[in-house]
């Protein structure tokens, strides 16, 4: 399975994230990476012109702990110079921010749309769940037939998240994958796991991005949150599947957390651990 060979899910195609594939002069501007176990068919465009006038009214959203200030008519966390620190900061992080203005005409009126659906309705989706938490009997056999220890040792250059920052959320390893590229020299470029307990569930996928083999991309009006380091970041979340969503990239690693059930703030403290961990 290889990850320019998938055109993930759905209408939209570029808030987040592009995974640009150097080696085979590729790109997929893909938000949730959605070419891995979670999210394999869907591409999720989205960003926003500010200079639109999609959304005429303030915009209501249940964000937890993100800075504020108004551009146009997007509420976001990012002013001119945070932009700025954040360009230099991407350049060394595997991460490159653009702004929709550099998009062609067409491409930005469906950023528009997925964009004005996070705001108006708290996912790029517009509330609907895609694939999130759909294949877990999958990840589960995967993990039961191949053992951690194995699949550890087929990743290119990344250890993946500890197992011990979900454990202390009383969520246990119950399932994993393997994805995205694959190298015979090397091992494959991501790595799903599956944490559980009787009431919750968190998903996290995450992508090794090669100094000179690959980066991602993430449209700067859609970030609506800061992390971490300053590590800014997508927050989504599908209230009628009481799921929240995160997308970012940290120390040359991309990450999506998909979390169910889980109490205020967990997610966002979740993602601060894994981004102040020095295991990747």
């Amino acid at each position: 399975m290889k990850i320019y060979k998938i055109l993930a899910l759905g209408l939209l195609v570029v808030i987040a994230v592009g995974y640009f594939i150097f080696n085979d002069n590729y790109f997929n501007i893909d938000i949730h990476s959605h070419i891995s176990p979670s999210n394999k068919a869907s591409l999720d465009m989205l960003s926003l012109n500010t200079n639109s006038s999609v959304n005429d009214k303030p915009i209501q959203n249940d964000i937890p702990r993100s800075s504020k200030v108004e551009i146009g008519a997007l509420t976001t966390f990012m002013n001119k110079e945070d932009f700025e620190k954040l360009m230099e900061k991407g350049q060394k992080n595997g991460v490159s921010y653009i702004s929709v203005e550099s998009l062609d005409s067409m491409t930005k009126k469906q950023v528009e749309q997925a964009l004005k659906d996070l705001y108006e309705k708290g996912s790029i989706s517009g509330g609907i769940k895609l694939k999130e938490f759909t294949e877990l009997d999958k990840a589960r056999s995967i993990l039961k037939q191949e053992g951690l220890h194995n699949m550890l040792s087929q990743l290119d250059q990344f250890k993946s998240t500890p197992d011990s920052i979900l454990n202390d959320y009383d969520m246990n390893l119950t399932g994993a994958q393997n994805f995205g590229t694959y190298d015979n020299s090397s091992g494959w470029s991501g790595m799903y796991k599956l944490y559980e307990n009787t009431s919750q569930k968190v998903e996290i996928e995450q992508i090794n991005l090669i100094p000179d083999k690959s980066a991602q991309q993430l449209i700067v009006e859609a970030l609506n949150i800061n992390l971490d380091k300053d590590t800014p970041a997508i927050y989504e979340q599908l209230k009628s599947d009481s799921i929240e969503k995160l997308t970012f990239v940290s120390d040359r690693q991309y990450y999506q957390i998909n979390g169910q059930n889980l109490k205020p703030d967990q997610i966002i403290n979740i993602a601060n651990k894994i981004i102040n961990s020095p295991i990747k």
